[in-house]
């Protein structure tokens, strides 16, 4: 959709200098000080705004040259008012630099992969071999609309010490700015002053955060308006369903689809099929004939190509192809819902409680008999009704014929949309080597991204990614397959493959000493997702051998961890059968990677076979 940035950009509705963050040391080193930084949000009467930024900063070491970066945002709704900046040595007080508008370096900031974009981005990165170096700057920039109002952010770096910083804002008494407080320990100054409004907040001697600074403990406030206009397009957006008809306004008059698509739509769907039937056969036709891209030109970052058009070019981008397959089901007597997503397989949910513009990604919502469907439409390559990691288990903005609302999509608990089945064959050559033949079902979340590689990679590409998925030592492929499903509702993966594994085990005059090599690859899942991987795994021996060091069975059963692990030697055919089964009860990151370190060590199984005479 429209924008992806940064967070703190995100945070800023787009619009302030972005700074990179940056920590080598995990003491508390401060690469850069912020002397002062200043920024004011003046909202007018007719709905354009003027932000005002000013940073007086020091830069203490290399590391905090990247503090100093200075990047204004602009385009086609925003426009550079005004810039001007220095550099000085602060020791003697001699300027180095002074900085105009013009020598500012101009890059587009999404040119990788949008095709039409007004988005750009003026910068300069300050250099230096001696340090302190003070960098001062200040900026104005004019918005033609104020849905996205700049918020704060105190503490813009990591290893970095603010001294001062201030935020205010500007607002008509009848047309005020709301504001979402995070973590700020001060409160905000009110006043009026010509009939505006003006909220304050000023903030001193902060602490400096280390990279491992908490995110929910960080200091900022989130901005929006009541009431807003872009382009002549006006809502209120003192609630979602605000939101939602202004969305509506946008879309109104694009559903008409081309003639093409009306001859295939008769020729192919039949009155009498079944709803999902239709909306698959819709589905995949959508995926076979367009392709997605990027488009970012002023309030066509928010209005979608009509549907024709779409039909015309084979291209849109996610507010196009959504529209386009809604007008498509439309056709054909179903109906279903535009919607908007805060889009990104990290990304955390919104602020439910404070209506805004959080959004950066359109899908389309089904409601079927029992169950709603959802489609990802700028994928050529997922189930129909199938989400991915990109936009599932969130809240998103469902737009309807009266507003929008806010609903969850699905959040895909059930472990079989995160389970493997591994089947291993293995039998040991006589030079410490071994050939393989592996079988690998993978499901859902496991399987998503072996869609695209079958759709997009060639041969060789493909077994590259095979490799780097597997990440086991020694291993040389000789050959493999790769098959998807995209039948159903949960994406399939087959993987096989026949390989040689060197050095796979160590064989004394005595001994055969085996490691087996298991799947313990569990990406974090969120609260109330599970994940199960069930792995049989037989090594034929080829040698008269007994047991000499071999547990045959490995329980841990605990609150939502499940690992059954058993092994036994039957003549020359060492068989293990590992299951693991995890339900994540609200584990953050840092817990979950305590629970994949005891996998390991419970995996870390080394097995001893005495050879017999």
């Amino acid at each position: 959709m429209l924008f992806r940035l940064s967070k703190y950009l995100l945070l800023i509705g787009f619009t302030s200098v972005f700074f990179s963050t940056q920590a080598n040391d995990l003491e508390s080193t401060i690469n850069s000080k912020i002397i002062e930084r200043a920024q004011t949000i003046t909202l007018n009467s007719d709905y354009s705004m003027i932000e005002e930024v000013s940073v007086d900063m020091l830069v203490l070491n290399r590391d905090g040259l990247k503090h100093a970066l200075i990047a204004i945002q602009y385009d086609e709704l925003i426009s550079i008012e005004a810039f001007e900046g220095e550099i000085s040595n602060p020791l003697t007080g001699k300027t180095t630099s002074k900085l105009k508008l013009k020598d500012l370096n101009d890059i587009s900031i999404i040119s990788n992969f949008s095709i039409f974009e007004d988005n750009r981005v003026k910068y300069f990165e300050p250099n230096a071999i001696t340090f302190p170096v003070r960098v001062k700057y200040s900026f104005k920039r004019k918005y033609l609309g104020n849905l996205f109002v700049p918020g704060w952010i105190p503490i813009p770096n990591y290893q970095q010490k603010v001294e001062k910083t201030t935020f205010r804002l500007q607002f008509p008494q009848d047309l005020p700015l709301r504001y979402l407080e995070k973590n700020i320990p001060v409160s905000a100054q009110e006043s009026v002053e010509n009939n505006m409004r003006i909220v304050s907040w000023q903030l001193a001697d902060l602490d400096v955060q280390e990279d491992d600074f908490p995110k929910e403990d960080d200091l900022s406030i989130k901005v929006a308006p009541t009431r807003f206009s872009m382009q002549g397009y006006e809502s209120d957006l003192s609630t979602w369903n605000g939101l939602g008809q202004w969305i509506l306004k946008l879309n109104n008059g694009r559903s008409e689809i081309s003639e093409r698509d009306a001859k295939w739509l008769r020729e192919n769907i039949k009155e009498d099929e079944e709803p999902f039937q239709k909306i698959k056969l819709i589905y995949e036709y959508m995926q076979k004939n367009n392709r997605y891209v990027s488009i970012q030109l002023g309030i066509g970052g928010w209005q979608p190509m009509s549907a024709k058009e779409v039909s015309d070019l084979n291209y849109g981008d996610c507010k196009a192809l959504t529209n386009y397959m809604m007008a498509m089901l439309k056709a054909v007597n179903i109906t279903s819902n535009y919607t908007l997503v805060k889009a990104g397989s990290d990304e955390e949910d919104i602020d439910i409680d404070f209506p805004s513009n959080q959004f950066n990604h359109a899908i389309l919502s089904v409601p079927m008999e029992r169950d709603t469907l959802w489609l990802e439409c700028t994928s050529n390559v997922l189930n129909t009704g199938f989400l991915g990691s990109f936009t599932s288990n969130r809240h998103v903005l469902l737009v309807n014929e009266t507003g929008g609302h806010l609903v969850k999509t699905p959040i895909y608990g059930d472990d079989v949309y995160h389970s493997r089945l591994i089947d291993t064959k293995i039998d040991l050559l006589d030079n410490g080597n071994a050939e393989i033949e592996q079988e690998r079902k993978l499901f859902g979340f496991a399987a998503e991204d072996y869609l695209a590689i079958k759709l997009m990679l060639n041969e060789e590409e493909t077994k590259k990614y095979i490799y780097d998925d597997l990440s086991i030592q020694g291993l040389y492929i000789n050959d493999f397959q790769l098959n998807v499903n995209k039948d159903g509702l949960i994406p399939e993966a087959n993987i096989k493959h026949n390989s040689v594994l060197n050095k796979y085990y160590t064989s004394t005059g005595k001994r055969i000493i085996i490691k087996p090599k298991f799947d313990n690859d569990l990406p974090f899942i969120t609260d109330g997702q599970s994940i199960e991987i069930k792995e049989n795994y037989q090594v034929r021996l080829n040698q008269n051998v007994s047991p000499e060091q071999l547990k045959s069975e490995v329980i841990l059963e605990e609150e939502g961890i499940i690992y059954k692990y058993q092994a036994q030697l039957s003549d020359d055919l060492l068989s293990c059968k590992r299951t693991i089964k995890i339900t994540n009860t609200n584990h953050n990151k840092e817990a979950w990677k305590k629970i994949v370190d005891r996998i390991k060590k419970l995996d870390d199984q080394t097995i001893i076979f005495t050879k017999n005479q």
